[in-house]
């Protein structure tokens, strides 16, 4: 391939578009941020630990990537003069933001996961390893290269890198679904709601859609963001368009992951709203005359809608700032609370 000097809006606007829309992800992370802990300020530790520490990475990201373009474009750096330290730590955090959300994703789905169905997790903790291991082969790329121009020899590395972002993210968002529909037609599932205490989900189907709209939504644009790096560095691999949207992945995981915690409490509310009435107490329920034909018309209704119930353990959360709904979860481990 012919090596030609890109042009400015190649290289250095397209570094400063990246910049900005950083800026106003990271914003959004930040609102995130504030919202969990007004929302879930008794949440399980492992959480309150991995937000702070997902938002100090983020930071830390965009003020490499700030010092980065600073150095390239104020004070006027040439491209072919080297790598900064700058643009490699960035590529540092990006990749590690990147492993560190979707193993969060895959240690939840292993919690919520049944025996005989863990052989789907174990592929998944297969294509996380193979994430780590082009993470590590993309910067290793990335510190022995010595300028932004030489990057053509080094695209396998970062192709590799950034597909394997891509196919994790897709075959995460995929399992997920998967359980979410087997929660909502498998009948050997356990009963979310106790009959007793008379709280019965009553559109639960229509909740769980949304569930998997929402995360095929945010697994997709992931996957996006990092197709649209990998075909920019194929198409011109001398410029910097390939930056632009580089930039955007790490707020982009940070984002998705922040949002599905913050969704807790919305399905749990969405969850409250479609509930009906209470059934009469078990001693009043009548085994003969007409009557007991409504009682079992009843009954029958509950074991049916509880199957898709049950689908929506995975984002609850037993640490929720109301009690009401988490008490009557069963203790297993769900999707949100590992």
């Amino acid at each position: 391939m012919e090596k030609r000097a890109p042009s400015l809006s190649e290289s250095l606007g397209a570094a400063y578009l990246g910049v900005v829309l950083s800026s106003i992800l990271f914003g959004i992370t930040t609102l995130q941020v504030y919202i969990y802990y007004q929302h879930y300020p008794a949440d399980k530790l492992k959480n309150r630990i991995v937000v702070p520490l997902l938002w100090i990475m983020d930071a830390f990201h965009l003020s490499m990537i700030i010092n980065a373009s600073y150095v390239y474009l104020v004070n006027q750096l040439p491209l072919n003069s080297g790598i900064i330290l700058r643009m490699q730590l960035e590529i540092v955090a990006t990749e590690l933001i990147a492993v560190t959300v979707t193993s969060l994703y895959v240690l939840r789905i292993w919690a919520f996961a049944r025996q005989p169905r863990r052989y789907i997790v174990c592929f998944l903790a297969v294509a996380e390893f193979l994430q780590i291991t082009a993470a590590i082969v993309e910067v290793y790329a990335c510190f022995t290269c010595p300028n932004l121009g030489d990057m053509i020899n080094f695209l396998w590395e970062i192709e590799f890198g950034l597909a394997s972002h891509a196919f994790v993210d897709v075959l995460l968002a995929g399992t997920m679904c998967f359980y979410l529909q087997k929660g909502r037609t498998d009948t050997s599932f356990k009963t979310l709601f106790s009959l007793t205490r008379g709280i019965m989900p009553h559109s639960t189907d229509g909740t769980v859609v949304k569930l998997m709209q929402y995360i095929v939504g945010s697994g997709t644009a992931t996957a996006l963001c990092a197709i649209a790096t990998v075909t920019a560095t194929a198409i011109s691999p001398y410029s910097m368009i390939w930056t632009a949207c580089y930039y955007l992945l790490s707020k982009l995981y940070v984002n998705s992951f922040l949002a599905f915690l913050n969704a807790r409490q919305s399905i749990r509310r969405r969850m409250e709203d479609s509930s009906i009435s209470p059934p009469a107490p078990i001693s009043d329920v009548r085994f003969a005359g007409p009557e007991s034909s409504s009682q079992g018309s009843l009954a029958s209704r509950h074991h049916n809608d509880s199957k898709a119930g049950h689908s929506l353990v995975m984002f609850n959360d037993s640490a929720s700032p109301e009690g009401s709904v988490g008490e009557q979860q069963p203790k297993a481990s769900t999707l949100l609370t590992v």
